[in-house]
């Protein structure tokens, strides 16, 4: 016949548990903080970014000249070639970053630049997207993405 084991007080299994309890608390909120953080923030002051307070409405043709912008933005070392440019408003991916960074006025006065540096091998380095605005001096980078 099995006996019933005895439970008595072991101070050592008590720190064990409280230490664990701990750490768990500290996980937890560590998850909970980093989440807030990954969330899509609203302003310029969660991400960091410069957001374009001062850029102009976008004006019929925002494109091309959006476009040479962010190509004198670069070395011509790096052999730069535009390879795409649109609205942020119509481009899947990397349109909706500038909206989650700096907001809906933003995001509609962006046009996305994608530019191949020739000189670079490696598709990480020879790889640019640029976020370009109309600003009173004219189109201007005004974050660069990638």
């Amino acid at each position: 016949m099995l006996e019933p084991r005895s439970r008595s007080y072991d101070p050592q299994m008590t720190k064990r548990k409280a230490a664990f309890t701990l750490v768990l608390f500290l996980v937890i909120g560590l998850a909970v903080l980093s989440s807030r953080s990954l969330a899509a923030p609203t302003s310029s002051a969660k991400t960091g970014v410069a957001c374009p307070k001062t850029a102009l409405a976008l004006e019929v043709n925002s494109i091309a000249p959006a476009a040479t912008a962010a190509l004198a933005d670069e070395s011509a070392a790096s052999k730069p070639q535009v390879v795409s440019a649109s609205l942020a408003t119509l481009d899947a991916d990397r349109g909706s970053m500038a909206k989650r960074q700096c907001g809906a006025k933003a995001w509609q006065r962006t046009v996305v630049v994608y530019i191949n540096l020739r000189a670079y091998k490696s598709a990480s380095l020879s790889s640019r997207v640029d976020f370009v605005a109309r600003f009173a001096d004219g189109y201007k980078v005004w974050e660069v993405v990638h």
